[in-house]
Parts: structure tokens; sequence; C-alpha cells
């Protein structure tokens, strides 16, 4: 990344972060699976809900800069809800899309990553030697490994910006980050869940050579 997309990228988490507005700040998520009344203007809403950040740097460099959206029920029924307006769809493409989206959540815990750096290298997550150590954690001392980290090559980058919008903080060069999608598993390795009635938060971390530094999400637990 060039010196002076570097500033701009140091001066927007600067603002954002004196701001105190970074996505998911404070809050609580809901990962109960009851049907959704959802309208197309309340995905923006939902998206930050299912959103956090991080920013690791070294020696002036940034190493990592990323942003994680939990694809959950909740976020999921939102994303088709918004989707079938944007294109329009018929009533019944809109029932195949959520009935895709929801089935979807068989396959484990999934979050969609943009992801950038001062150097392109850094980000490669995909390879067998990445330099990241990718986990998922709960409070309860559990952890996981991703299933499947796959780059996202074929999705057009208009409709990923129109998804997944940038931070105010990355909003100036979001064409400059990676966007990929990562699968953890929703079982333990002896079958238990991995996200129980009595968890009260999940992180996404990642570690390496260049620094570490984790996303929380809060979990509302029903009484």
């Amino acid at each position: 990344m060039r010196p002076g997309l570097r500033a701009l990228v140091a001066l927007c988490w600067a603002l954002s972060a004196t701001a105190g507005c970074g996505p998911g700040a404070a809050t609580y998520v809901d990962l109960g699976q009851t049907p959704r009344t959802y309208r197309p203007n309340d995905y923006r809403s939902v998206y930050q809900r299912w959103t956090r950040t991080i920013l690791i740097t070294k020696d002036y460099d940034t190493s990592l800069d990323a942003a994680a959206t939990w694809k959950s029920y909740d976020f999921r029924w939102a994303y088709a809800v918004r989707y079938s307006a944007t294109y329009q769809l018929t009533a019944a493409e809109q029932e195949a899309l959520l009935k895709t989206q929801l089935d979807e959540l068989a396959t484990g815990n999934v979050f969609y990553v943009s992801a950038g750096a001062s150097r392109f290298e850094w980000v490669d997550f995909e390879k067998a030697n990445t330099i990241w150590r990718i986990s998922l954690l709960t409070d309860e001392g559990h952890e996981v490994r991703p299933l499947e980290i796959r780059k996202l090559k074929k999705v057009p980058a208009a409709e990923l910006e129109a998804f997944y919008p940038a931070s105010p903080r990355i909003q100036p060069v979001s064409s400059f980050y990676s966007p990929y999608q990562i699968r953890f598993p929703d079982k333990l390795p002896d079958g238990t869940p991995l996200i129980g009635p009595h968890t009260k938060r999940v992180t996404l971390r990642f570690a390496g050579v260049l620094g570490s530094a984790e996303m929380s999400w809060n979990i509302r637990q029903a009484p």
C-alpha cells in the first residue's frame, strides 16, 4: 500500500475510533431462529449489528485491517429481504433465496471478512502456509479452527460493496481490500455444540508474527 494511502487509512481509523462508532460497539446479538419481519431498509442496521473490525499495526505499517460479518440466522434473513428488493425477485425466487440462506446455517458458523494490509502478501488467509492463525473461540474456553477459507474472486465488487458496505474507516480505499468467506464448525470434536445455552461471547481471533487482534460478539441468551 502506498505511504499516502497508509496515512489515509490511519486517519480514517483514528476518526472512527474517536467517534466511537465502529460497527458492533457494545452490541448484543441474538442467535434465536424465529422468523423475522424485516424490510429492505432494515438491512444496514442488521449488518452493523453483526459486523466487527480490527486494526493491527507494526512499525508504522498496517499488518491487518479487517472487518468481519457473522452470517447468522438474523443476518441472513435481513440479507435475503434486501437482496430480493434490490434485484426485484419474484415471490417464488424470494422464497427460494431465503431457504438457501437458512439451509446454509447447517454448514457451520460462516463469516464474511474483508481484509487489507500495507503489503498485499500479508493478506494470505487462503494459503496453506498463511502467516495468520485464525480461530473461533467462546468465553467457555472452546476453540475451533476454520473448515474452509475461501477467497471470493467471482462475486462482482459492486455487489460486495452494496451488501457488505465498508465502514467509515476504510470507505475511501475499500477497493484495496480482499473479500473472504471463512467457515467454522458449529460443533466441538466430541459432537457438543460450540455455542451452548450458557455461552456469553464468541470471538474471532487473528494471530501471527505481525501481531494479533480479536473481534467479539456478546450473546444475548434467552432467559
